[in-house]
């Protein structure tokens, strides 16, 4: 013989759903992006790719963002850098200094106000850069300075040297 406890009534068990919801229930759990956890290694064969053609990443890097501060306000005010996600190295920093008031690491930018529509504080960040064909390259450069303040950048390079120079530019997106 089985023995069974009564069953509880349905609301008191659960609230009954809403006429038009459906049957399956939210989920919060929290995943790990696996783009996140690919990011170090999509990086390490960019850096492969690049080396592999004679390019300094860095080198280019100072190249795209050379073309950037000379006519910028933001050589002004102090520019944050970051390549590939990652701190620019010092070498890259010191290139880079004559250019602007202040270059820092683009980890060192403070966090602005959600309401600062504009700063003296601008983050760079170079990333994408990759081979296309012969000697050309392309690369992706970002910036941000407030809520209307930021663009994306598409960059087209030349390889001179084990460095690049700049063929073009196009924006993709404005502040």
């Amino acid at each position: 013989m089985v023995c069974l406890a009564p069953r509880a009534l349905g609301d008191i068990v659960r609230p009954r759903r809403l006429v038009g919801a459906s049957g399956r229930p939210l989920n919060f759990t929290v995943r790990s992006h696996p783009v996140r956890r690919l990011t170090p290694l999509i990086v390490l064969a960019l850096s492969i790719s690049l080396s592999s053609c004679g390019v300094s990443q860095d080198k280019c890097a100072v190249a795209i963002l050379t073309d950037q501060l000379k006519n910028s306000l933001a050589a002004r005010g102090t520019v944050y850098v970051s390549i590939n996600g990652e701190d620019a190295d010092r070498a890259t920093l010191d290139a880079l200094r004559p250019l602007a008031a202040s270059i820092r690491p683009g980890s060192q930018m403070p966090h602005l106000a959600p309401d600062a529509t504009a700063s003296d504080h601008w983050l760079y960040s170079v990333s994408s850069i990759h081979h296309d064909r012969d000697d050309r390259y392309t690369a992706m450069v970002g910036f941000y300075c407030g809520s209307l303040c930021g663009a994306r950048i598409e960059y087209q390079l030349k390889k001179e040297g084990d460095s690049c120079a700049v063929v073009g530019q196009r924006i993709l997106v404005q502040q």
